[in-house]
C-alpha cells in the first residue's frame, strides 16, 4: 500500500496502480487499495472500472465520503444526463452525512457546491432541448430539486423549476400529471399552480427583475385567470420597457381572452380586449420596427374586431378594422412572412365573387413561393373553393377536384380537406353507394360527417324514382337533425356556421318532403349565417328540391 501511495504521489500511475492491485490479490477486502485503485482508473478515463470498484467500497460502507465523492466526479466525467443524475444522488449523500457528522463538514460544502453547480448546468441544457420531450423535462426536475434542497433560495434555480413546471403543464395539458414539488417547492393541484407560486416566489426575492412577472402571467393564462395575466405581462413591461416581446405577448393575451368572452357571448367586453391587443401591437411595432409576425397577428387582432364590430351593426368601424387589417397582412408579407400571403387570399376570398381574381392570385404566390407543405396544402382548398363556387359564372368542378386532392395529398389528416373532396364529388355527380361511405367516415366526426351524409341524401333524391324521392329526402332530413343534435351535446356555441348549414340542410328536406311552410321558417329561423349557408348549398347544387 505505501509503495502504491508513493508513485501515486510521484505521478507514476502505472505502478501505483500494479501495487495495489498487487495488495488486492493478497487481501481482497482491502477496500483502501480498491479506493486507490479507483482513482487511478478514473484520472485514465477508464471509468468503467473505475465504478466497478468504487462501487464495491460503498456497498461496503455507505458512509464513505471520500469514496462517494470520487464516484460523483467520475460519473460528472462520462457525462451522459443518467451518469449526471446518479452523480448527484451521491452528492446528496454527502450533505446528508456531513449534516450527521460534525468532522467532515468541508466536504459537506464542496458536495453543496457541486450539486448547485452540475443540477443548474444540467437542468438548463435538458429544458433548452429541442423539440421537448417530458422524460428531458422529468430528468431537469430531479436535478432542479437536488439543488433546491441545497439552496432552496437560489433564484437561479427557483427560475429553472418554475421554467420546468411550465413545461411539464405543456407536455400534461395543463393541469394533469404527477407534479415533484420537491423542486418548485410548493405544494398545489397542478403543475402550472406549481410553476405559478415558485415564480411569485422569485419574484419576491428578485423585485427588479421582470421575467418572474413573464413567467407568472404564462402560468396565470393556463390557469384562465386571464385578468390576472394581462396585469402581470403589463407590471413585465413596465419593468424592462426595452423587451418589447412583453408588448407581443401581452397582446396574445388580450386576444386569447377576448376570444374567451366572444364565445360566452361578451361581445363588448371581447371588442374592448381586442382594441387593448391593437395597441399593444402597435406599440411593440412603433419600439422596434416590428417583424412579419407582429404584423400579421395585429392583422388577426383587426380581423376578429371587424367581425365583432359587423354583428354589432357598426358597418363603418368594422370596414375600419378590415383596412387595418389588410395594411398589416401586407406589411407582414414585405417583411418574409410567408403566411401572410395565404392570409391576403382569404381575406379577398372573404369580399366574395368580387374578390376571387386577387384572392387567386395569392393563392398560386403562395403555391410557387415553396412555401410549407402545410401553407401550400391550404392555398390548394382555398382554391378548390374558388373553382367550386359558381356565383361569379367560373364554376370548374374538374379544377375544384384537382386541387382538392393536391390539398390532401399534402395533408392527409386534415379532415376539412377531406370534407371539400366529398362537397366537390357531390356537387359534380359523382357520388355514389361506395363513394358515400367513404366521404362521412373520412369527414370531421360526428356533426361534419352528417352534413355530408345529409347532402348525399338531397342528391341521391335527383336520381331516384318517384317512389324513391320521399325516402332520400327523409333520410337528409333525419341526418341533418342528427347533426345538431351531435353539435348540442358539444355545446351551444360550438361550431355556428357549421351548425348553421345544419340548420338549414334541415329546413331544405323539410320542404321537399312537402312541408313547405315548415321548411321555410326553419331557414329564416336560422340566423346571421342563414344566406352563407343558403349559399353554401347553392354551391353543390342541392339547395331546394326544385332544382333538380
Amino acid at each position: 500500500m505505501n509503495l502504491g501511495r508513493a508513485e501515486a504521489r510521484l505521478g507514476h500511475a502505472d505502478a501505483a496502480a500494479e501495487a495495489f492491485e498487487y495488495v488486492l490479490l493478497l487481501d481482497t477486502s482491502r477496500d483502501d487499495a480498491r479506493y486507490e485503485l479507483a482513482r487511478i482508473r478514473a484520472a485514465s478515463g477508464r471509468y468503467q472500472e473505475a465504478l466497478r470498484l468504487l462501487d464495491r467500497v460503498i456497498a461496503t460502507d455507505a458512509a464513505n465520503v471520500p469514496a462517494l465523492l470520487i464516484r460523483a466526479e467520475t460519473y460528472i466525467a462520462r457525462g451522459r444526463v443518467r451518469d449526471r443524475l446518479r452523480a448527484l444522488d451521491d452528492l446528496q449523500a454527502v450533505v446528508r452525512l456531513g449534516a450527521r457528522d460534525s468532522g467532515a463538514p468541508g466536504q459537506a460544502e464542496q458536495a453543496r457546491a457541486m450539486i448547485r453547480d452540475i443540477a443548474l448546468e444540467l437542468g438548463e441544457s435538458l429544458l433548452a432541448q429541442r423539440p421537448m420531450s417530458e422524460d428531458a423535462t422529468l430528468q431537469a426536475i430531479e436535478a432542479l430539486s437536488a439543488a433546491r434542497g441545497v439552496s432552496p433560495d437560489d433564484g437561479d434555480i427557483l427560475r429553472s423549476c418554475a421554467k420546468a413546471g411550465l413545461r411539464m403543464a405543456t407536455h400534461f395539458g395543463g393541469n394533469e400529471g404527477s407534479p415533484d414539488y420537491s423542486c418548485t417547492g410548493e405544494p398545489s393541484g397542478s403543475w402550472n399552480e406549481a410553476a405559478l407560486a415558485a415564480y411569485r416566489k422569485l419574484a419576491r426575492l428578485e423585485p427588479a427583475d421582470p421575467e418572474p412577472r413573464a413567467g407568472a402571467a404564462r402560468a396565470l393564462a393556463n390557469l384562465g385567470r386571464m385578468s390576472a395575466a394581462v396585469e402581470a405581462w403589463r407590471e413585465a413591461s413596465r419593468r424592462a420597457p426595452e423587451d418589447v416581446s412583453h408588448l407581443v405577448s401581452l397582446a396574445q393575451t388580450q386576444v386569447r381572452w377576448a376570444r374567451q368572452l366572444e364565445e360566452s357571448a361578451q361581445l363588448s367586453a371581447a371588442a374592448q380586449l381586442l382594441r387593448d391587443a391593437v395597441n399593444s401591437y402597435r406599440q411593440a411595432i412603433e419600439a422596434r420596427g416590428g417583424g412579419g409576425l407582429t404584423h400579421f397577428e395585429m392583422a388577426e387582432a383587426h380581423l376578429s374586431l371587424a367581425a365583432l364590430e359587423r354583428r354589432a351593426g357598426n358597418g363603418p368601424s368594422a370596414g375600419e378594422h378590415r383596412q387595418a387589417a389588410l395594411d398589416a397582412l401586407q406589411q407582414a408579407r414585405r417583411n418574409g412572412y410567408r403566411k401572410a400571403a395565404l392570409w391576403l387570399g382569404r381575406f379577398h376570398y372573404d369580399d366574395g365573387p368580387a374578390g376571387f381574381d386577387e384572392a387567386r392570385r395569392h393563392f398560386e404566390d403562395v403555391l410557387a413561393s415553396g412555401a410549407a407543405a402545410d401553407l401550400r396544402a391550404e392555398a390548394h382548398y382555398y382554391l378548390s373553393l374558388v373553382a367550386a363556387d359558381d356565383r361569379s359564372g367560373g364554376q370548374d368542378w374538374g379544377q375544384a377536384r384537382n386541387h382538392i386532392t393536391r390539398a390532401i395529398a399534402l395533408d392527409g389528416n386534415n379532415d376539412t380537406y377531406r370534407l371539400q373532396a366529398c362537397l366537390v364529388d357531390i356537387g359534380r355527380g359523382r357520388v355514389g353507394s361506395s363513394s358515400r361511405f367513404e366521404c362521412t367516415s373520412g369527414s370531421r366526426a360526428g356533426a361534419g360527417a352528417l352534413l355530408i351524409e345529409g347532402m348525399h341524401h338531397l342528391r341521391e333524391a335527383h336520381f331516384a324514382r318517384e317512389d324513391n324521392k320521399k325516402r332520400a329526402w327523409e333520410a337528409a332530413y333525419r341526418a341533418f337533425s342528427e347533426g345538431l343534435d351531435s353539435l348540442r351535446r358539444r355545446g351551444e356555441r360550438a361550431d355556428p356556421e357549421l351548425r348553421a348549414r345544419l340548420e338549414v340542410g334541415r329546413g331544405i328536406a323539410h320542404y321537399c318532403v312537402g312541408f313547405a311552410s315548415i321548411g321555410e321558417e326553419t331557414i329564416d329561423a336560422t340566423g346571421r349565417l342563414r344566406d352563407q349557408a343558403r349559399v353554401f348549398f347553392d354551391t353543390y347544387h342541392v339547395a331546394q328540391c326544385i332544382d333538380y
